[in-house]
């Protein structure tokens, strides 16, 4: 996969993101593994149908953006999603905990956990993106003959000579043949390390729906590689949902390709003022959470029948 003549000239990073291909990679769930993302399905789509009908504030209350944290854990690392839930979440017994924790890694953790190590056999260095401490925590044990580096345990820690640990660690990952992996959260991009010339590949466990995160995760580790032309490695994982489910995986794509397609159409020196295709302001493709758009997508897409969904926002919207 290689950047095309497009990439030419200081275009903005939204510009650049919205064009760059990747690689998509699907993997399935085990068994109890989808009966369990279904039921944090059904609890999420109470919630989710609640908020857009009430509109307003409630696109924006911390159970709404919960409820995304919720689904973008059950469909990476279910164990995890497992502790979050609250105890009003029903239908999860004894049988299926028990499974759960027989089945260990997902499937999705350990096919990134496999591409891992065949980049390093064949000598390539790679940065796994993931949004979780806990997976991170996983991804490290399950890698720990790779020599990772994870900037989840440095970051708050202070390394020799009173430098920041992360930017050591980071120099480490850039420096030591024998580190092949490092291991780094999107949403806080504290290194300093010049990866410009080592290009590694990146690899996108989970992503939210932030696309300044998106975009930043790009920038930092293809820094001026954009703009030249140079080759680029980008592989994204989605879980393949059980039929009739819907993916917060195939949500969180669709609404990125959209705030970086319309933030590249307006222009990035624009994002403050104008407002998007679907009435979202551009200034929320730099938003953390959620917005309004991407709670409405997310109900759709987990909706069977997403003619009840646009019932429920046309009813909102005529109240």
């Amino acid at each position: 996969m290689r950047a095309t003549d497009q990439w030419e000239g200081n275009q903005p990073a939204f510009s650049c993101a919205a064009t760059l291909p990747c690689q998509a990679y699907r993997i399935g769930m085990s068994p109890v593994h989808s009966v369990f993302y279904r039921i944090v399905c059904d609890y999420a789509l109470q919630s989710l149908r609640a908020a857009v009908t009430a509109g307003g504030a409630a696109l924006e209350s911390r159970s709404v953006k919960m409820c995304v944290v919720h689904l973008l854990q059950a469909s990476l690392n279910p164990l995890l999603a497992l502790t979050q839930l609250p105890p009003s979440v029903g239908g999860i017994d004894s049988s299926v905990i028990d499974e759960l924790v027989s089945d260990g890694l997902s499937r999705k953790v350990r096919a990134v956990v496999d591409h891992g190590r065949t980049l390093s056999r064949a000598g390539e260095k790679c940065v796994i993106w993931t949004l979780f401490s806990d997976t991170a925590a996983e991804l490290e044990r399950s890698m720990a003959d790779l020599n990772p580096v994870s900037l989840f345990r440095s970051d708050a820690e202070e390394g020799s000579n009173g430098a920041p640990a992360v930017n050591q660690q980071s120099e480490r990952f850039h420096d030591d043949p024998e580190c092949s992996v490092l291991l780094a959260n999107p949403a806080r991009i504290v290194w300093r390390a010049d990866l410009n010339k080592l290009l590694p590949h990146a690899i996108y466990l989970d992503r939210s729906y932030s696309a300044e995160d998106y975009v930043r995760s790009l920038e930092t580790i293809f820094p001026r590689a954009l703009s030249l032309g140079a080759e680029v490695r980008i592989h994204v994982y989605k879980s393949e949902m059980p039929v009739g489910v819907g993916s917060i995986d195939d949500s969180v794509d669709r609404r990125l390709v959209s705030k970086l397609c319309d933030a590249m159409s307006f222009g990035a020196e624009h994002c403050v003022d104008d407002r998007l295709s679907d009435g979202t302001n551009i200034s929320t493709v730099t938003s953390h959470d959620p917005d309004r758009a991407d709670v409405i997508d997310l109900c759709k897409e987990l909706e069977s029948s997403s003619e009840s969904v646009d019932h429920i926002i046309e009813s909102s919207a005529a109240s």
